[in-house]
């Protein structure tokens, strides 16, 4: 390969690691709220329920306080039980961890680019073993369409390129709503009309 194809090559592998560290980093943060809301019900359940019982004794409004703290105690249970079954501290962390790695990847063959000859050749290899490496830890996460899409955004806008499917321009990271009478790019999620 020459030094174009390379840099060729480093584009899209770049494109492909920005794109991953942005769907590990979203889903991080969906866990991290989660880990939150469930932490937080884990202690405001029984305040509530002793400053209750502490405020008005044994009235008749203390009966409709006992049942609302009584539903949120419920799903305070149902969401530990859930982020125990599916590990989500576990996966929390490896979601941080592949988006910091996946983001220097992307980092590393952008730096890659601005190199020739041999340096360009041996810094190309490093990186795509590196990358190869992180691929086959993420593989056992698989992305949905619409995280692809996402991601695939994602990377388009901060790369300042369009997308390959529908030749779309991204001003905006964020998929926009689907409107009735609209399809969405497969790659991009850019929604066009189809009237």
């Amino acid at each position: 390969m020459d030094d174009q194809q390379i840099r060729d090559s480093c584009k899209n592998k770049s494109y492909y690691a920005l794109s991953t560290a942005r769907i590990f980093t979203l889903r991080m943060q969906k866990l991290d709220r989660l880990l939150k809301f469930n932490t937080c019900l884990g202690i405001l359940v029984p305040s509530l329920l002793g400053g209750i019982f502490a405020t008005y004794g044994n009235v008749e409004v203390v009966k409709i306080f006992v049942s609302i703290t009584g539903i949120l105690g419920l799903v305070q249970i149902v969401l530990s039980v859930l982020s125990l079954v599916y590990t989500w501290e576990e996966n929390k962390a490896y979601y941080l961890e592949s988006s910091k790695v996946n983001r220097r990847i992307y980092e590393a063959y952008k730096n890659a680019m601005l190199l020739c000859g041999e340096e360009l050749i041996k810094s190309h290899s490093e990186v795509m073993e590196l990358d190869a490496k992180q691929n086959d830890s993420d593989d056992k996460f698989p992305f949905s369409n619409k995280e692809e899409q996402k991601g695939n955004r994602y990377a388009y806008y901060v790369m300042r390129e369009c997308c390959e499917i529908c030749e779309a321009g991204i001003t905006e990271y964020k998929l926009p709503k689907l409107k009735k009478g609209e399809i969405r790019c497969a790659n991009c999620g850019t929604t066009k009309s189809t009237i």
